[in-house]
């Protein structure tokens, strides 16, 4: 959680947002937390942003306003209402609706899922984000998924894929790559994603899973591009926030439950392997790092979550889709508590930051400037040569 001591290092900044499904709630308060802090639309701040599964959801406050292109089309607060806010005969929030258990989910379950429909979160992804492609983004996203082979692929827009000499270039809908980032096993089912068609009529398709199990803490993934299209003068700085628990392995007796288990146990491994990872590139003074993860422990957890009826339906898997209030509230309180907990590194988060931003708004004007100063002296010399230069009647 140490920071470089010269701050007065220019920078590239990274935003990484971990996956975790319903705890997706706790980096929405954060980002809020610390948007009320900068006073401006966090895109604005950041080189890149990176998101796993649920942290691919929030990237809609990275895709321009229908009314304001300037202004994200999603904030926080509306992903607070998306959480929390019922309408409808049903009264569920649109979490609820897409947390709702599939009939015969036990059933689903031993067969290996999916327990929730898909189809519902596409609806409500295709709702909220409307038309806008991975392409119309305000700065440099990614997004990992895992596809047919079983390989990872990184979906990045336009602009990230020519700075870090990538691969071709295909756009895709956003809701079509958030379905298709949140299709975790067990939880919903695979997405066939198409992109638009390029230039040439070309497109790509393949059948699409959640990333979780090997990039929920898509920071590393982030930082090999930074590594590339950063200035020589600059550090790669990398924002990490997320919501995780300790993991205390008891063995349940249900296959099922074992096997989700061992999957999220293996998804916590390679997310503590990135933040080690992070740490030693940043005690070596390679990278800046902010640590705003919260770890939590699961006994804890279940006494203050689950109430005789229980939550904890499927295993250590279970409060990945609950929606219940008393879990919401949980992770609102556990983002303040963190948040208020590293007061004083988010301020010089927030300085850097600030400061950064304005250095490089001075440097466009100065770039402005003179980029007009050259049009009107090329335009000078050129008034200049034709009175010169024009014949003797």
């Amino acid at each position: 959680m140490m920071v470089s001591n010269n701050n007065n290092k220019r920078f590239t900044a990274g935003l990484s947002l971990n996956g975790g499904g319903m705890h997706y709630h706790f980096t929405i308060v954060m980002l809020l937390l610390l948007e009320k802090k900068l006073k401006e639309p966090l895109y604005k701040y950041f080189d890149i942003i990176a998101g796993t599964s649920a942290g691919a959801i929030l990237l809609g406050f990275t895709m321009p306003h229908s009314d304001d292109p300037s202004k994200p089309m999603l904030t926080m607060e509306d992903y607070i209402h998306f959480n929390l806010s019922c309408y409808g005969n049903e009264n569920k929030s649109e979490a609820d609706r897409i947390f709702t258990p599939l009939p015969l989910k036990t059933i689903n379950m031993i067969q290996g899922g999916p327990i929730y429909d898909g189809d519902v979160l596409e609806d409500i992804m295709k709702h909220h984000m409307g038309n806008r492609t991975v392409n119309d983004a305000l700065t440099n996203v990614l997004i990992p998924l895992i596809n047919s082979s079983n390989e990872a692929i990184f979906i990045k827009n336009r602009a990230l894929i020519e700075k870090t000499h990538g691969h071709t270039f295909y756009n895709f809908y956003l809701h079509d790559i958030i379905r298709a980032a949140t299709a975790a096993r067990y939880f919903f089912k695979p997405k066939k994603l198409c992109s638009l068609p390029d230039i040439n009529g070309n497109t790509y398709s393949d059948i699409m899973f959640d990333a979780g199990l090997n990039y929920n803490n898509p920071s590393s993934v982030m930082l090999s591009d930074m590594d590339v299209f950063k200035k020589d003068n600059e550090t790669p700085m990398v924002i990490n926030i997320g919501f995780s628990k300790v993991r205390r392995y008891k063995p349940s007796g249900h296959l099922v439950r074992e096997l989700v288990a061992i999957n999220e146990m293996a998804m916590d491994c390679s997310t503590n392997a990135v933040k080690q990872e992070l740490r030693r590139r940043e005690s070596r003074g390679e990278i800046e790092y902010y640590d705003l993860t919260d770890i939590f422990d699961p006994e804890a957890y279940a006494k203050n979550i689950d109430p005789e009826e229980g939550h904890q339906e499927y295993g250590f898997y279970g409060h990945l889709g609950n929606t219940d209030r008393a879990h919401l509230d949980f992770l609102k309180e556990r983002a303040y508590q963190t948040f208020q907990s590293k007061l004083d590194l988010i301020d010089k988060l927030v300085n850097r930051l600030e400061t950064e931003r304005l250095l490089r708004e001075q440097e466009n004007d100065a770039r402005i400037i003179t980029e007009k100063e050259k049009i009107e002296s090329f335009s000078s010399g050129q008034a200049h040569q034709n009175r010169f230069s024009q014949p003797k009647l």
